[in-house]
């Protein structure tokens, strides 16, 4: 059974994550740069370069593959508090939670003081609901009615 977590354990770990984002997106716009600086010399950013490659082109491929390996780490480390990574653009992602024996998605946004939203595992984004309403118990069914005689 995967772990659910709490609005408390979510947003104690929104500065780290918050932190950790930022390395990862900074690390990924390096990564495009020298993506396309290879492309740019005619090699394009894989595993192995031919032998006869420059040694500049050498030198861009060994950091390139120095910060693909980073930006995993990065995002492995996110992960590693719970959260799922649905956008890295928009800075939006999801933590498991549960609500009235259902579990949800904790959901929040890079920039966001605290997590404020969630929604229903099949909901996504759209449709997001206050936190708030997580305070508030499931609508219980209500008890047969009594019939009196």
């Amino acid at each position: 059974m995967p772990r659910r977590y709490t609005v408390e354990e979510v947003n104690a770990s929104i500065p780290e994550v918050t932190h950790r984002w930022a390395a990862a997106l900074e690390l990924r716009a390096q990564l495009r740069r020298h993506h396309a600086r290879l492309d740019e010399a005619g090699y394009p950013a894989s595993d192995k370069l031919p032998s006869d490659a420059p040694p500049e082109v050498r030198r861009d491929h060994l950091v390139l593959l120095g910060l693909r390996d980073a930006l995993r780490d990065e995002l492995a480390a996110i992960g590693a508090t719970g959260c799922v990574v649905r956008d890295l653009d928009t800075g939006l992602c999801d933590w498991l939670g549960e609500h009235g024996g259902r579990e949800v998605w904790l959901c929040w946004r890079v920039g966001e003081a605290e997590c404020g939203w969630f929604h229903g595992i099949d909901d996504g984004f759209a449709g997001r609901r206050p936190i708030t309403e997580l305070a508030t118990p499931p609508a219980a069914p209500l008890p047969p009615a009594r019939i009196r005689r």
